[in-house]
């Protein structure tokens, strides 16, 4: 193991986010002669949505770490919390945050601001969120290097013009003078990645930023943030349902299913051999050419209603392996015996924070150290007996 190996840049210990949610109790208390009974009017009753539950995990500095999982299992959630975003009714009610150091659940508003767009960035799964349709990307893009970096106006405009350009948005063109409006889906996508980058964030939380993006541009942006890592030092959590751009990008991954983690471990390594029965359900719902003029396999049912998780692994319902024991033990996520190290201890000592090679050494020490960090929940159906069961 490199003797650079560093220190998480962001650790999330017991991350525990809840939505307060009205349900109607479907009854009616108006008898049948009443004129207005054909249009209920049902008792509200409070009901909490447990939508992410108990979230640990670390990231390095010139790390990326992917944070899988199909629609519904907590990842834009977990995005918006690590930034203070979650609004009512929605609410931290436990775990810590914490970045390089300093805890960030609990900063008042002003503290929040000197941390977003300057040290973390958030790039937005829906573009039309994080762009003002009645501002020009000139004024959105140089706001925040004016505020957090001091630039001129020019001096940001040059700044957001020679990024747009490494994200295939040159030619020639005047884009900051343009509006919303006036750009195709794919392009206001790199104009939100743009505005998330230009201040250089230590780390870039992205969700779903290349939805839009046809194969060639989901490159380009590929390569921009592989950049960003190895002479930055950038770490990035890339939040997706695409796994080949994952797999382009990130080293390790955190696989979640109902707001918890089923499995962590190397990107690759998940992918060859996944121990949970959801990690292998959601990479065998991939398409491919040796899979051209077969049905894709998927996972039957949904995930299920957040207010009611089902009792003991949430995923039994769905689980073909699954017996009476699954809906009574809650399995516990445990380190892989080949892992080496336990969760959330570190390999070894940071780089030395003035040295020019430091990220460089810190994108290289976070590669390597990934492969001692994974995590599987503890199903007690021994994997043979699950590769027998799907065969």
């Amino acid at each position: 193991m490199s003797a650079y190996a560093a220190e998480p840049r962001l650790v999330v210990r017991g991350l525990d986010v809840r939505f307060d949610v009205r349900r109607s109790s479907g009854a009616d208390t108006r008898g049948a002669e009443d004129p207005r009974a054909e249009a209920p009017r049902a008792e509200s009753i409070g009901a909490e949505a447990h939508v992410v539950d108990g979230l640990d995990f670390e990231l390095r500095a010139g790390e990326v770490l992917a944070l899988l999982g199909e629609s519904g299992s907590g990842k834009s959630v977990t995005a918006r919390a690590l930034l203070g975003l979650v609004d009512p009714p929605g609410r931290i009610v436990a775990g810590s945050v914490r970045f390089e150091g300093r805890e960030l659940c609990g900063l008042d508003e002003a503290a929040w601001r000197r941390v977003r767009g300057r040290e973390i960035a958030l790039v937005f799964q829906d573009p039309p969120a994080t762009l003002n349709p009645v501002l020009t990307l000139g004024e959105q893009l140089c706001e925040a290097p004016r505020a957090h970096l001091g630039l001129s106006t020019n001096a940001a405009a040059e700044r957001a013009r020679a990024l747009l350009a490494e994200l295939g948005l040159d030619g020639g063109e005047p884009w900051l003078a343009r509006y919303p409006h006036q750009l195709s889906g794919g392009q206001r996508q790199r104009a939100a990645l743009a505005q998330a980058l230009l201040c250089e964030p230590k780390l870039v939380i992205a969700d779903e930023p290349t939805t839009a993006l046809d194969p060639t541009l989901v490159a380009v942006v590929v390569e921009l943030l592989r950049r960003r890592t190895r002479e930055l030092g950038t770490s990035v959590l890339w939040i997706t349902h695409d796994l080949r751009v994952a797999r382009m990008l990130a080293q390790r991954a955190i696989v979640l299913y109902a707001g918890r983690v089923v499995e962590e471990g190397p990107l690759g390594e998940l992918a060859r051999a996944p121990r949970h029965p959801y990690t292998q359900a959601l990479f065998a719902a991939r398409p491919g050419a040796e899979k051209r003029g077969r049905p894709l396999s998927t996972a039957r049912g949904a995930a299920g209603d957040p207010t009611r998780w089902p009792s003991g692994c949430r995923f039994h319902p769905r689980c073909p392996f699954a017996d009476a024991r699954c809906a009574e033990l809650s399995p516990e996520l445990l380190p892989e015996p080949s892992a080496g190290l336990s969760p959330g201890l570190s390999p070894g000592p940071s780089p030395e924070l003035g040295s020019e090679r430091a990220p460089r050494r810190a994108a290289e020490a976070a590669r390597e150290s990934s492969n001692a960090r994974s995590r599987s929940v503890a199903c007690h159906h021994p994997l043979d007996e699950r590769a027998e069961g799907a065969g």
